[in-house]
């Protein structure tokens, strides 16, 4: 039962689920064409969306598509890609999950405390940690599974920039392997494509 019977925010029914079937497979959902939005109305969107979000009609998805991603990452100036120190153990495991998590070795028996690589389900559980962790920052950061780049047009943007990511990833718990991350490049690999200069190239 509904907390209360009137209001102006929407219910949520136990009673049915909605259940979008492709007809294949290997069928793809339709890209359509993203509309340009009115500055004017950038914010009226914007407070739309973190509406929906608050109300949970909508969920942060998976992110951009990688060309999309690419595209925009081909216009920057200063670009810094981040490694998180094995990323899928940042992410602790529920204790009903752990026992499904069990193997062997000459020692004994063990069991995951943390979410463990190859585990169904873990790209997608990781991609909504590293969403929900730049959440807000989509203009200059963004990220595919574990892969976070930074991407700026001037100097003094991109310094402001890496300070806001790091202190968002410092904030969420989670630990930047160094050995991994490249720094103010005016060019750096990701994704497998060469970006940087205005430009991106496989």
């Amino acid at each position: 039962m509904p907390k209360k019977l009137f209001g102006t925010k929407p219910g949520c029914t136990p009673l049915i689920q909605h259940d979008i079937r492709l007809r294949s497979q290997t069928q793809m959902p339709i890209r359509d064409t993203s509309s340009r939005v009115p500055a004017k109305l950038v914010s009226v969107l914007k407070q739309e969306v973190e509406d929906m979000l608050d109300t949970g009609i909508i969920e942060p998805s998976r992110g951009e598509w990688v060309d999309e991603l690419i595209e925009r990452l081909g216009k920057a100036t200063f670009l810094s890609t981040l490694d998180l120190c094995k990323g899928y153990w940042q992410v602790p495991l529920t204790e009903s999950s752990r026992d499904f998590t069990t193997f062997r070795v000459p020692s004994g028996l063990y069991r995951f405390r943390t979410m463990p690589f190859g585990l169904h389900g873990a790209p997608a559980t990781f991609q909504r940690l590293v969403d929900i962790v730049l959440r807000g920052a989509d203009t200059y950061a963004a990220a595919y599974i574990d892969d976070i780049v930074v991407f700026s047009e001037t100097w003094e943007e991109h310094v402001r920039h890496l300070t806001d990511v790091f202190q968002r990833i410092q904030a969420a718990g989670l630990v930047i392997n160094p050995k991994k991350c490249h720094i103010a490049k005016t060019e750096v690999e990701y994704l497998g494509y060469v970006i940087g200069g205005g430009s991106f190239d496989l």
